[in-house]
């Protein structure tokens, strides 16, 4: 609480100045025990399945994609998708120096198509999706700077043109995860495993709720082996969680 007091009263006073203070938590990644945990947790699934390739949807800074280099020491093929222009450009050349890291410039839905991408003043927000205020201080404080036309496309589509065997499917599409699953039905029938975000308060209008996530997945013979917190508000409710899953059956 004192954390949070002081937190709150420093921001009074440099908020006139165009500054804001953020958790840090409110990352991809969560926090750092989180990250460790998950580091252990995919070095064992990924050796179970024999995880040779990685998709990365919704690769920002490329965060994970340094998560998986350097924590858990993944040298497969990793294969990011990035729509926020700058971020992808700048994503593009890193992966000149990786062999096996290709980036694609665009979004990832239910359908191809073209659509508008809001950009927010804090990393990680953006989204195809629109903000919904009243649900809590953290998307309240939140501001989306500008809206872009990005090119979107559908999973199966994405996927036609790469080369993947043993398949972990991440996801960070802030409120369009179960949008990417739905359009790639044809994909999900050899994806060996996933990570998704659920959204447990509604930051964004429209995301599905977990309950609808956890049963999509189940439908199609994924069970949950992992959950992470990534945030929580003010009366300790989880915003967000990361949670792993493995389809039963898929051995390496």
């Amino acid at each position: 609480m004192l954390k949070q007091f002081l937190g709150r009263a420093l921001n009074t006073v440099i908020k006139p100045f165009g500054y804001e203070l953020y958790k840090t938590v409110h990352q991809s990644l969560g926090a750092k025990e989180a990250q460790d945990e998950m580091v252990v947790h995919l070095r064992e699934l990924f050796a179970t399945l024999e995880i040779d390739t990685v998709l990365d949807v919704g690769a920002n800074h490329g965060q994970y994609y340094e998560f998986l280099r350097e924590k858990v020491k993944f040298d497969g093929q990793i294969y990011s998708f990035e729509p926020i222009p700058e971020l992808g450009a700048k994503l593009v050349e890193r992966s000149s120096t990786d062999p096996k890291w290709e980036v694609q410039q665009c979004a990832l839905g239910i359908r191809s198509g073209k659509a508008q991408f809001h950009i927010s003043d804090k990393p990680g927000w953006s989204s195809l999706r629109e903000l919904r205020r009243g649900q809590s201080r953290h998307t309240d404080d939140l501001r989306i700077t500008r809206s872009v036309t990005v090119e979107v496309r559908s999973l199966d589509d994405a996927m036609a043109a790469l080369k993947a065997k043993n398949l972990y499917l991440k996801l960070d599409t802030q409120g369009s995860d179960l949008d990417v699953l739905r359009g790639g039905e044809a994909t999900l029938q050899v994806v060996k495993g996933l990570q998704t975000e659920l959204g447990c308060i509604p930051c964004y209008d429209g995301a599905a709720t977990p309950a609808e996530v956890l049963a999509f997945l189940a439908e199609r013979g994924f069970w949950m082996t992992a959950v992470y917190s990534l945030w929580r508000d003010d009366d300790l409710r989880i915003g967000e969680a990361d949670a792993v899953f493995r389809r039963i059956g898929a051995q390496g």
